[in-house]
């Protein structure tokens, strides 16, 4: 069902100005991804190599065969004289040969161990290209609802400083007004022209960023189906991070962190993959075994009398490899220290990422909380002031700042709005909170 809805929503993005939620276009960016797409080939391919690591314990059959023809030389002597003797003769085998590993170094632990890493390794892999994805998403999907109220914001201003410039060229004329107020108020509405085009041209770039995470190749224009705000889930989340101590955060991205977990199996996966090519240089010892048929002459290959078997252990010890053995060891020794020193550099800068992440959204909620209820505040200022000015209580310029104060409150209030639903994004994708489950149905 959930298949057949995404159709009809993909079918439906071709009609005009579609209506989209944060629900939807996640769910539409993870389905179309082709970067996602790109891990689900190569988690399938981690999967393969892991199957290859496995096989090592598992026992080989092979059939073969062989002909071919010998000649024996042979010198015997008597008092007088020496004869050579050549007896050619043919030799012809078909057989199943069988081969058991019993102990081949550490290959066999080792490589059924490294064959559960890889595995999980690709599953972590995974859900960071899916982190990423979906947090990139978000963040876009962000950035174009806040250009859209910013847009709302400014066409307001500018009807308001145009409607005021209406009104002082009334003024001018019945000589209520002076000139020089009728052309200031001119230069307001121009400019407030002039940044609404900015702002519509910034609104224009996020809407093509996130058509971009969508996958959206329509021209039509994309329109948000509501505006975010704050909800209680969101303010309930914030206040349990805020209120949590460093460690105990820490303690969890240590668990949950993707990019910490791939991390740490990078470490587990060079130890065993070490141990797994330097078995050749290692005793091994194989059940080994064979059944088939031998005979000097084709036609007698099927015959019973020429039926053989063998079977026994084989013992098998490397003395001697050139000097690789020794290679092979150095480059693991250093590949694997590589590994858990990526791991502690990536574990300690987490820590001082995880303080900073919760400093900044604390910040970022209190800034909220002070400027939440500030647009309504400044409107009612710039309302009394316009009608002071009607009752000539009050001068132009008076009424000019009030809106000024007014628009950039606003602009600040929905700034700080989104910057706070930002660092809630920012933090929850240290600890390693599953993006994807939580935004397509928290706000």
């Amino acid at each position: 069902m959930r298949f057949l809805s995404l159709c009809l929503t993909l079918f439906l993005l071709t009609g005009p100005a579609y209506s989209l939620d944060l629900r939807t276009a996640l769910e539409l960016g993870v389905s179309t991804s082709p970067e996602l797409k790109q891990a689900k080939s190569q988690k399938k391919e981690y999967e393969a190599q892991a199957w290859q690591y496995k096989s090592e314990i598992f026992p080989t059959i092979n059939a073969v065969g062989t002909a071919e023809r010998r000649q024996n030389s042979a010198a015997t002597r008597g008092f007088t004289s020496s004869t050579t003797v050549n007896d050619p003769y043919s030799s012809y085998i078909a057989a199943l040969e069988f081969q058991q590993p019993i102990f081949s170094g550490l290959a066999l632990v080792s490589g059924w161990k490294l064959a559960n890493v890889v595995n999980d390794l690709a599953d972590s892999e995974y859900y960071l290209t899916q982190q990423t994805i979906v947090k990139n998403l978000i963040l876009s999907y962000f950035g174009y609802a806040e250009s859209q109220e910013i847009l709302k914001a400014s066409q307001g201003n500018l009807n308001t400083l145009q409607e005021y410039s209406k009104t002082l060229s009334y003024y001018a004329k019945i000589g209520r007004g002076r000139e020089m107020d009728r052309l200031q108020a001119s230069v307001n509405a121009s400019v407030a022209a002039v940044e609404l085009q900015n702002v519509s041209q910034e609104k224009l770039d996020a809407e093509l960023a996130l058509k971009k995470f969508i996958n959206w190749t329509s021209q039509e224009p994309l329109k948000l189906s509501h505006a975010l705000h704050v909800s209680k889930h969101s303010t309930q989340k914030t206040q349990d991070l805020t209120d949590a101590t460093p460690e105990s955060l820490l303690n969890r991205a240590l668990k949950n962190n993707p990019s910490l977990q791939v991390l740490e199996k990078n470490v587990n996966q060079s130890r065993y993959l070490g141990d797994v090519e330097l078995s050749p240089d290692l005793p091994s010892l194989n059940i080994v075994g064979a059944y088939g048929t031998q005979a000097l002459h084709r036609e007698d290959m099927f015959e019973n009398s020429s039926e053989y078997y063998s079977y026994g252990l084989k013992l098998s010890i490397p003395l001697f490899s050139g000097f690789s053995s020794i290679g092979k060891r150095r480059e693991l020794r250093e590949r694997t220290f590589q590994a858990e020193k990526s791991f502690e550099i990536q574990r300690r800068d987490l820590r001082v990422q995880i303080i900073a992440a919760q400093m900044n959204l604390k910040k970022s909620y209190q800034q909220y909380q002070e400027l939440k209820d500030v647009s309504t505040r400044s409107q009612r200022a710039l309302d009394l002031a316009t009608r002071s000015y009607k009752q000539g209580t009050t001068s132009s310029q008076d009424v000019v700042n009030f809106q000024k104060s007014r628009y950039e409150a606003e602009k600040v209030l929905i700034q700080n709005q989104y910057a706070y639903l930002r660092s809630l994004i920012e933090l929850q994708e240290l600890l390693g909170v599953d993006l994807y489950k939580t935004y397509t149905g928290a706000l």
